[in-house]
C-alpha cells in the first residue's frame, strides 16, 4: 500500500486546494487522509458494483475486525508501556529553558509537555488504561472491554492533540476511529447492559477457522509478531535511554545560574530591563546546550564544550535546525528530535563534535572559577568583547514546581501564601512559612 501514498497525498492536495505539505508533518498529513479517503470510497463503489450479486462479506468483516483489533491493540500496549517506563514524557524532555520561561510564553504544545513531564503519576495511570486496552483486544472474549477502554483512551489524546497543537492529531483520530469501529457490533448490547440494566445474551463466537490447530498456531503467531515488534519498537528506546541518562554525559556546568555582575570591556552593566547584550540568565543544560537569557527577554543559544582540567568553558553557535535534526536522528530513524537542547547523551556529543570542527564556529573562551555558596565566575571573550560575569547557580529541584508536596487534602493557606512569594525573576524564592491560624 506504501506506492499509494503519492497518489493519494497528490489526490488530497488537489481536492483541498493546497499544495504544501509539511515534511516534519508526516502524522498530520490531512491531505494523505483525504485522498485514501476518496481513492477507499471509490473502490469501495467498483467493488460493490462488479460483486453486486453477492448477499453479505461477513467473512471479510471478520477478518477486517481481526487485523483492525491486532493492529490497535499493537500500538496501545507499546504507547502504554513506553509512558510506564517513562520515555514518552521523560525528564530529559523538561529542559530548563521550559521551566524558566513563563507560562504565557510557552507554545501550547510546550505546556501540554511540562504538564505531562511534571506530572509523571498521570501519565503512568493513562499508560496503564493503554496498555490493558490494547491487552484486552488481542482476545475475542475480552474485545468489548479493550474497545470502550480504548475509546476512553484515545478520545483523551485526540482532544490533547487538538487543544494543545500536537502534531498526531490525524494518527489519534485515526486510532479512535478504529475503536469505535470496533465497538459498533456490540454498542446496542452495552447500551442495553450498561444505559438500561437489561439482561443480554452471550456472543455466539463463530470461528474464523475451523481447525483447532491452526487457530492455536495462528494466535501464537500473532503473539509473536506482536512481541518481535515491541522489541524492535522498544529496544532502540531503552538504547536511547541508556545513553542519554548516562551521568558520565551530563554537563558539570550544568544548573540554571543567576547573573549578578556583568562587565564587558571593564565596565560594569547594570542590569537595566531592555539592555540587550547584558544577561539575565544562564543555563546549561544537562547536554551541555547553553541558552544565555538577555536582560531584553531575548536569548542566545550556544553549544558548549567543558574542559574540567583546565577550567575552561567554550561556547558555541548551534547549527541550524536541519542540521540539529540530522545529527539526532539516532535510532528514531526518520523522526526529528526538535532542539538539541531538549536531549542529551552521544547525540549532542555528534552535534558538537561536528560543530566545533567548523571555522569560525567558536562564538566565546571563558575561563571558569567555582567560589563559594555556589558561585561560578567566568572571564574571557564573548565575540570581540572581553567579559568577567559572577553568576549564581541554581539547582532545577529549587525551582518552586519541584517544591510543592503532594496534598490529599486542600490547604487554602499554603496555595494562597506560596502563590505570592513568586516573582517572575526569582522563581526559585519559595516556599514561604504557612500560617497556623486562618486570617480572619
Amino acid at each position: 500500500i506504501v506506492w499509494l501514498i503519492g497518489p493519494a497525498r497528490w489526490l488530497g492536495q488537489w481536492v483541498l486546494s493546497n499544495p504544501t505539505v509539511n515534511p516534519r508533518a508526516a502524522t498530520d498529513d490531512w491531505h494523505t487522509c483525504v485522498g485514501f479517503l476518496l481513492l477507499a470510497a471509490s473502490s469501495a463503489a467498483v467493488w460493490s458494483l462488479l460483486d453486486r450479486k453477492r448477499g453479505n462479506y461477513r467473512t471479510l468483516h471478520d477478518w477486517l475486525r481481526l487485523v483492525m483489533r491486532w493492529t490497535l491493540g499493537f500500538v496501545l500496549v507499546w504507547y502504554g508501556v513506553i509512558k510506564i517506563i517513562g520515555d514518552q514524557f521523560n525528564t530529559g524532555s523538561l529542559s530548563l529553558y521550559r521551566l524558566m520561561t513563563p507560562v504565557g510564553g510557552l507554545s501550547p504544545a510546550s505546556l501540554l509537555w511540562v504538564t505531562m513531564t511534571y506530572g509523571s503519576g498521570y501519565v503512568v495511570g493513562a499508560g496503564l488504561v493503554e496498555l490493558v486496552a490494547g491487552l484486552l483486544l488481542f482476545s475475542r472474549r475480552t474485545v468489548t472491554a479493550g474497545e470502550l477502554l480504548a475509546i476512553g483512551a484515545m478520545g483523551n489524546v485526540f482532544l490533547l492533540n487538538v487543544v494543545y497543537g500536537i502534531h498526531l492529531k490525524a494518527f489519534s483520530l485515526h486510532l479512535l476511529l478504529m475503536a469505535a469501529f470496533l465497538a459498533i457490533p456490540n454498542a446496542r448490547r452495552v447500551f442495553d447492559a450498561v444505559v438500561l440494566g437489561r439482561g443480554v445474551p452471550a456472543v455466539t463466537l463463530r470461528p474464523l477457522v475451523t481447525d483447532v490447530r491452526v487457530r492455536r498456531l495462528g494466535y501464537l503467531s500473532g503473539l509473536a509478531l506482536v512481541g518481535h515488534g515491541l522489541y524492535v519498537g522498544l529496544n532502540p528506546v531503552d538504547r536511547y535511554r541508556d545513553r542519554h541518562l548516562d551521568q558520565a554525559l551530563i554537563s558539570p556546568l550544568y544548573g540554571v545560574y543567576e547573573v549578578e555582575a556583568f562587565a564587558r570591556n571593564g565596565q560594569e552593566v547594570p542590569p537595566t530591563l531592555g539592555e540587550a547584550t547584558r544577561w539575565r540568565y544562564f543555563l546549561v543544560e544537562r547536554t551541555g546546550y547553553g541558552t544565555a537569557w538577555l536582560m531584553s527577554d531575548s536569548v542566545a543559544d550556544f553549544l558548549t564544550s567543558v574542559d574540567t582540567s583546565r577550567a575552561v568553558l567554550r561556547l558555541f553557535t548551534p547549527p541550524g535546525r536541519d542540521t540539529v535534526d540530522h545529527l539526532l536522528l539516532g535510532s528514531y530513524g526518520t523522526i526529528p528530535r526538535y532542539d538539541a537542547r531538549y536531549w542529551y547523551g552521544q547525540s549532542y556529543q555528534a552535534a558538537l563534535k561536528d560543530v566545533a570542527s567548523a571555522a569560525g564556529a567558536e562564538y566565546g573562551r571563558l575561563t571558569y572559577k567555582r567560589l563559594p555558596a555556589d558561585r561560578l565566575a567566568l572571564s574571557g571573550h564573548l565575540g570581540s568583547d572581553s567579559v568577567a560575569i559572577t553568576l549564581r547557580r541554581h539547582d532545577r529541584n529549587e525551582l518552586f514546581l519541584f517544591k510543592w508536596p503532594v496534598r490529599w487534602t486542600y490547604d487554602e493557606e499554603y496555595s494562597a501564601t506560596n502563590a505570592e512569594t513568586l516573582t517572575p525573576s526569582a522563581p526559585w524564592r519559595g516556599p514561604a512559612p504557612v500560617p497556623t491560624a486562618r486570617p480572619h
